[in-house]
């Protein structure tokens, strides 16, 4: 389940799956002409008991891989020539997507 408060945030929830919860956000700042920061929040309940390090690494990897993958998306020219045709949503995004500065944030 997806909440959108464009051009800022976007939020989920997994309804159902593997897990017991799983919620997670990505914030987007202005933080130049040609740059976004992005922090990416993450809360995962797997329902059952984890020890804090394996946690904590797997929770690390996994904000790693969407932000890096998000990058990867972003710097697509299919992805950036959608956005520039957009008009309205390339004018209400803000700067290009290009340089994005990762900000990991995780709650576990």
């Amino acid at each position: 389940q997806y909440k959108y408060d464009r051009p800022n945030r976007m939020d989920w929830t997994v309804v159902r799956g593997s897990v017991k919860e799983l919620i997670g956000s990505y914030q987007f700042d202005a933080i130049g002409p040609e740059q976004t920061r992005v922090k990416y929040d993450l809360m995962v309940d797997p329902g059952f008991p984890l020890p804090g390090p394996i946690r904590k690494a797997t929770s690390r990897a996994i904000c790693n891989a969407a932000l890096q993958e998000l990058k990867r998306y972003t710097e697509l020219p299919s992805t950036l020539q959608r956005l520039r045709r957009g008009g309205a949503v390339r004018q209400a995004a803000g700067p290009a997507p290009t340089d994005l500065v990762e900000s990991v944030a995780m709650i576990v």
